[in-house]
């Protein structure tokens, strides 16, 4: 209801000092607004009282209850974590529940693992989407990633099985010795007469890596070869010195020489040569060196020297026609054709006719021979 203009102006006149009379009529007169404007109210509240006629500045706080409305349950109560959920007739409050929950602040978590690739829209996942290091290659399907999918530089050695890089995979010229390790060529990985000198480090080829009989001597420079080049058991045949004419045989002779040998012989002097082999000293001809005078002692009892004494002439010792001849052979008188005499030490043997006898004295090394006059007797005589 309003405010009463002319009440108030009686009021005003009532409490005026000193109070104004009133008269009767001017109370008829304020009865009157009374009503009149009593009925003007009710017409305004009737008004408000209509459909849509009361506006949010016309309601208190908290005035209007679940109980007020058509629409919200009359038991909806502010739960907390609660939201309002409609059933068809009104609104509730209900709790979140299943794969998320709720904050009183509105965050809504997703539970770990709910969401399946049936909940997701096929191509709605970008690159965002995904935690990083989250897809491994169980995620992966086979075959399915190609060069476009990796990242320039990206594969490294780790990524890589074993023997999976083959020729077929290498850039031609791409592979450098910086990328062989060290001793991993071998023969099967080399085309045959692909290295030539130029491929040699100086000094790098060794006996060991050499095969059997193929250094040739076209091979070897001239007047390179040094006596430590050659092995010390190598045992040069004699044939492969000067022109091949001397033996290995010959060539040992050498052995034992410790100065200029034709120095030695044309130094020769009585005394100075000492013991000489007879299976190496020999004499031979002037005119053929294949003609030879050999001495042989081997019948000498060890520890023993026989002498040989030259007597002072020219000796011819050629059999029947010698210097000697007719020393040899005594004509002599006997009657025997052979007669035969031993000793510890001699054997003589006498050939011949007449009247010819032996006396030889065991044990020494006297021969008698007696002959009768004309006989012709021939001496053999072995010494023992």
């Amino acid at each position: 209801m309003g405010t009463l203009t002319r009440l108030r102006d009686f009021t005003a006149d009532r409490d005026a000092t000193p109070p104004i009379a009133i008269s009767a009529q001017g109370m008829d007169d304020e009865f009157d607004q009374i009503l009149t404007e009593s009925n003007a109210q009710d017409v305004r509240l009737d008004t408000l009282e209509a459909g849509g006629n009361v506006s949010t500045a016309d309601l208190a706080e908290d005035a209007v209850t679940p109980g007020k409305t058509s629409f919200i349950d009359d038991t909806l109560a502010a739960t907390d974590t609660h939201i309002m959920v409609a059933d068809g007739t009104d609104f509730d409050n209900v709790a979140v529940s299943g794969d998320a929950t709720l904050s009183n602040t509105g965050v809504l978590t997703v539970g770990t693992g709910v969401i399946t690739s049936t909940k997701i829209a096929n191509s709605t996942i970008a690159t965002s989407d995904i935690a990083a290091d989250a897809i491994d290659g169980t995620l992966i399907a086979d075959d399915a990633i190609n060069s476009e999918h990796y990242t320039d530089g990206s594969i490294d050695l780790a990524h890589m099985s074993a023997d999976s890089v083959d020729g077929t995979k290498i850039v031609d010229d791409a592979i450098d010795s910086e990328h062989y390790v060290d001793g991993s060529i071998d023969s099967v990985h080399i085309a045959n007469d692909a290295i030539d000198s130029q491929h040699y480090a100086a000094g790098s080829i060794d006996s060991e890596h050499l095969s059997a009989d193929c250094v040739v001597s076209a091979k070897v420079a001239d007047n390179s070869l040094v006596n430590a080049d050659i092995n010390s058991s190598a045992a040069i045949a004699a044939t492969k010195i000067h022109d091949g004419t001397i033996s290995n045989t010959e060539f040992g002779y050498l052995n034992g020489v410790t100065s200029n040998i034709q120095t030695q012989i044309n130094n020769t002097v009585a005394g100075v040569v000492s013991n000489v082999q007879d299976n190496v000293f020999r004499i031979c001809d002037d005119a053929d060196n294949t003609k030879d005078i050999a001495f042989q002692s081997s019948a000498i009892t060890s520890g023993n020297v026989r002498t040989i004494t030259m007597a002072d002439q020219d000796i011819n010792l050629a059999p029947t026609t010698g210097t000697y001849a007719t020393e040899c052979f005594k004509s002599i008188t006997d009657g025997s054709n052979v007669i035969a005499a031993d000793s510890v030490r001699d054997t003589l043997q006498i050939l011949g006719t007449g009247g010819t006898s032996v006396v030889n004295t065991p044990g020494t090394d006297t021969i008698t021979i007696n002959s009768t006059a004309g006989a012709s007797v021939g001496l053999v005589l072995a010494l023992g």
